[in-house]
Order: C-alpha cells, then structure tokens, then sequence
C-alpha cells in the first residue's frame, strides 16, 4: 500500500513537472513577442534554476523514500516460508528497482551554475566600472540636485558597492572611493556631506542615504581615514553634530549618523573634537528621551568613549545634574541592553567629586545594588559589585586595581 502511494506520488510530481516546464516555455515565448509585459532574461533564467533545484531536492529526498521502503518490504520478506512469500519478494525488489531507475540522479543545476558564472562576470565588470567612474561629475550631480530622487538612488547604489560585497573587494572600493575624493570632503564647507545635511524636508530621503553611506565607509579603518584625512575631519564632524543638534536628521538619518561618529569616536582626536563641540552635555539630554534602540546603542557607546578622554570627564562633571538624572534612569531600566556602556561610563566618572557628590543625592547606590540582585547580564556580575563598593565609599583606584 506504501509502495502504491509512493508511485502515485511520483506520477503526480512528474505531471507539475510537466507543467511547470510548458508554462515556462508560454512565457519565454510571449515575451518576445510585441505589445506584451516582458520580463528580463535573467529573472526567468533565476526562476528556472530555482525550480530545478527545488525539484533536484524532491527527487532525492524520493529516492531515498523509495529506497528505505525497498529495505524495509525485504526485511518483512526475509523468513523461511512458502515459495510464494519468496516470489513475492523478489518480484517486489525488482519493481522497487525499477521505480529507482525512473527518477533522475541529482546533479547540479545548470542553469544555476551557469547564473552563478554570470554573475562572477557581472561583479568583475562592475569593479572594472567603479575604476573608470568620473568622479567629479558623481560629486557635482549629488550637489546640483541635493534633494532630488536621483541623488538618493546614487547614494544607495554607492554604499550597495561596499555593502554587497565581500569584504575584501569593499576594501577595494573604498580605496577608489577614497582616491577619487567621493564626497568631496577636500572642499570643506561645499562638501556633498555639507550640502546635502543643508536641505530641507524635501531631502529626507537622500538625507538617510547619505548617512547610511557614511556609517558604511566608517566601518571600515581605510574609510575612518578618508573621512578624516582633511583637517583631521573637523569640517565633516562639526557638520554631522550640527546636524543632529538642530534636528535636521530624522529618524533613520540619525541613527546612522550617531552610529558613523561613534565608530570614527574611537580615534582620540575626534573624541576632544567632539567634546569641544558639546556633545557630551547633547547625549546627557538625548539619551534622556524616547530612543529606538539602535539610538541608544550607539548613543551610549558613544558617551562611553567620550568620558574616557580626561576633557569629557570634566564636561559631565559640569552638567552633572542632567548627566546623573539620565544615567539612574538608565541603569535603573531593567529592560534595556545597554548594561555594558552604562556600567563603564560610571566606572569612568564616579572618580570626579562633582558626580560622586550627585550621585549620593539622587541614591543611585540603591538603583545599583536592586541592579545587582536582578542582572540580566554578565557585565552587570563582573562591575556593578565594585561600582557599589565605589559609591559605598570604597577608594576608585585601588578597586580598579583589584
């Protein structure tokens, strides 16, 4: 009864199959001819190669079915009985063997592999592209039109290069990019970065792929040092901070603004500059509001290395009213998973009398220790027991030492 199932399954997959195969051709066919909605060539060829590897899969998976209910008919044949039991097992071995021999071998689809090699070809054209780009022209474009559609399409096209690649050949693209001053950062204030933070509303969109662009080039060390080889990066820090503080990136355009300074944060030059700029009195008030949390990630990691330049540390000391209100709330959010920049930015700071002398003020001990009895993760274990011996009088230095 078994075998019986297994081969009307069989026969009903070939006639899909079958089917599948004719609609194929009807659209292959139609789309050559005049006055009908073509599809590309390569999206038929990516839905044959993935139905055959999908029904390469099946075939298999019925062969093995086939075969395991071959050995299974051959083991409840396998007694000493009459000749006809005998007769039926070996009549039922050679159907089954037969059944095997219908369906196809797995092989590896050719119209995948033959996908794959087209697109090897198109990648190596594509790299050969970004070479032979001008440049000039790609910077001045995304300055004329600031706000228009074609300037965000642009934008995403160039962040996809390094994205959408291995990392080796965006290291690669970044270096074009880098040598061919992309953004235009040599031309300080009549940069991309500063023409296009300059927009109103109407720019939202290239807005947010500008600065998806530039959280992408500072992930990598070459595109830290692109973005920072003019003056240090000055022009193009004070340019994304003043952006952030006056409310001119929304949303998405934000966060990866935050997220780019951080990452180019861990340089100390851009640390002072940052702090010269008063963001460590911006983030004492932003991460004090309603965040996603991708804002807050980046947003407390960001303070974090802020504090550990000694000029950051004293900037918190002078709000230090508004800096510890937003740390307690913080550390007392059992919810948040930001636990390990939290617990280093206190670490950092709770040796200046300023902070030490507010944090005795609001009770931020007690927050610590019902921290402590409900960790939620293994920094918490590790440093909140000897930020509580700081805060409970303990000398900062010799517990750092220990």
């Amino acid at each position: 009864l078994l075998e019986k199932k297994c081969l009307k399954l069989q026969y009903n997959y070939n006639r899909i199959v079958d089917i599948v195969n004719e609609m194929f051709n009807y659209v292959e066919q139609s789309n050559k001819e005049v006055g009908v909605i073509h599809l590309s060539a390569e999206y038929i060829m990516e839905m044959k190669a993935r139905f055959e590897d999908v029904t390469t899969s099946a075939e298999q998976h019925m062969q093995t079915n086939i075969a395991s209910i071959s050995e299974t008919s051959d083991k409840k044949c396998d007694r000493p009985g009459k000749l006809s039991t005998r007769m039926k097992k070996k009549n039922r071995t050679v159907k089954n063997d037969e059944t095997v021999d219908k369906l196809t071998p797995m092989v590896p689809s050719k119209t995948l592999i033959k996908l794959k090699e087209m697109k090897e070809e198109e990648e190596v054209i594509m790299d050969d592209v970004i070479g032979r780009l001008n440049y000039t022209k790609i910077g001045n474009c995304l300055i004329k039109s600031a706000s228009a559609r074609l300037s965000s399409l642009l934008l995403q096209a160039l962040r996809q290069r390094i994205t959408r690649i291995p990392i080796e050949s965006a290291g690669q693209v970044l270096e074009v990019y880098a040598n061919n001053d992309l953004l235009l950062l040599k031309h300080l204030k009549n940069s991309v970065v500063s023409v296009i933070t300059s927009q109103g509303d109407n720019g939202n969109d290239t807005k947010e792929e500008l600065c998806r662009l530039l959280n992408s080039i500072a992930s990598f060390n070459l595109g830290r040092n692109y973005l920072l080889a003019n003056n240090q990066g000055k022009e193009l820090i004070a340019t994304l901070t003043m952006a952030l503080k006056t409310k001119k990136l929304h949303h998405y355009a934000g966060e990866h603004v935050l997220a780019t300074l951080q990452k180019l944060s861990i340089r100390s030059s851009v640390q002072k500059e940052l702090i010269k700029l008063g963001m460590v009195e911006w983030l004492s008030i932003y991460l004090g509001g309603k965040l996603s949390p991708t804002a807050l990630d980046y947003g407390c990691a960001l303070l974090l290395n802020l504090c550990l330049d000694p000029s950051g540390r004293s900037a918190a000391s002078r709000v230090a009213t508004i800096f510890t209100t937003t740390i307690a709330n913080l550390i007392s959010d059992h919810k948040l998973q930001v636990c390990t920049y939290i617990n280093g930015i206190l670490f950092t700071i709770l040796g200046i009398a300023q902070i030490k002398a507010r944090v005795k003020e609001i009770n931020l001990i007690n927050a610590v220790k019902e921290k402590i009895n409900n960790h939620h993760c293994k920094d918490d274990e590790k440093q909140l027991p000897i930020i509580y011996k700081i805060l409970n009088g303990g000398k900062h230095k010799e517990l750092f030492i220990e």
